[in-house]
């Protein structure tokens, strides 16, 4: 869409965390609608979106993005793309065909007359899901993300905007990258279609989807009864009473082998400060207040990344 045609004009700016916000299917809401966010299963933001439960807590890494969000996009406009021409900051775009959803691109912007949208990620780690600078090769529950922005440009008088550019910051702090996203006519439909249903199901109280796994999504439905009743009880099913206990019997397993595995790796390494195995950095030790303590690295770690087994001279 040529800049000259630029028909669709931003929506204000619907703040997160607001309960206007808390209402509509937002672009940091599909992937989590989709079971693809990490950080989100569907039956929590399904309890969110209702009111269920209180909004969202702010997290470390969240203040981190939002904090270094504009410091990101200065570095990325005057350093790294000083053709493109930013137009605006963050704003809402949304549809008069879908009023149940919005979308808050980072930044608007102009390139050879073309409307963009800008986002701006800054992560900590990357564990491999990211490509080569310069692709497409963005991980897949940040290309739903910027796939719905640009949906909403695709309306009656739409911007029609078909590429995001995306800076990623980290995990190195001098570490900037460039990527893009184009828009998919096909897959946003079908991502349409996907969180229209989910939206639809927010009124029915029966609508919530399957919990599924997710470390800690214990503390959001937690949150659903906060009263308790003396001396009451409810009946269970077997079911989840086994899924309980086999699921709690196996976490202390694990946690066993885990302290014996660092055990012998801090028995091993002596005073070095980092562990590796073929090359791939395993964990670090570092001073604790009880003494030393062994960390995992910045960067996971996959078995795959490992020598094999029969190569241990040990």
């Amino acid at each position: 869409m040529h800049n000259e045609s630029y028909q669709q004009q931003p929506s204000g700016h619907i703040l997160p965390g607001s309960d206007e916000h808390r209402r509509l299917v937002t672009g940091s809401k599909i992937a989590a609608i989709l079971g693809l966010s990490k950080f989100e299963t569907p039956a929590e933001l399904w309890h969110r979106m209702r009111g269920d439960v209180p909004p969202q807590e702010s997290t470390p890494a969240m203040r981190r993005g939002h904090n270094q969000e504009a410091a990101i996009l200065e570095w990325y406009f005057t350093e790294m793309r000083p053709d493109l021409e930013q137009t605006s900051a963050e704003q809402t775009f949304t549809r008069p065909d879908l009023p149940w959803a919005a979308a808050n691109p980072d930044a608007v912007a102009v390139e050879d007359h073309d409307v963009v949208f800008i986002d701006a990620k800054s992560i900590a780690r990357d564990g491999g899901e990211w490509g080569k600078a310069g692709t497409d090769q963005v991980p897949l529950y940040y290309v739903t993300q910027m796939m719905w922005a640009m949906h909403m440009t695709h309306g009656p008088d739409g911007l029609g905007v078909t590429r995001t550019y995306v800076v990623k910051h980290g995990p190195y702090v001098d570490q900037y990258d460039e990527y893009y996203v184009d828009y998919d006519p096909a897959l946003a439909d079908q991502i349409q279609q996907r969180v229209f249903a989910f939206h639809q199901s927010l009124s029915d109280d029966e609508g919530c989807p399957p919990i599924t796994d997710r470390a800690g999504t214990h503390r959001i439905f937690a949150k659903l009864h906060p009263d308790i009743v003396p001396d009451s009880e409810w009946e269970i099913s077997p079911t989840v009473a086994r899924d309980y206990i086999r699921a709690r019997d196996q976490t202390k397993a694990a946690q066993a082998a885990e302290d014996a595995a660092k055990a012998r790796i801090l028995t091993a390494m002596g005073t070095a400060k980092s562990a590796v195995c073929g090359g791939v950095k395993v964990g670090y030790r570092r001073p604790t207040k009880n003494g030393v303590s062994f960390y995992p690295p910045q960067r996971p770690v996959d078995v795959s990344d490992l020598p094999d087994e029969q190569e241990d001279a040990a």
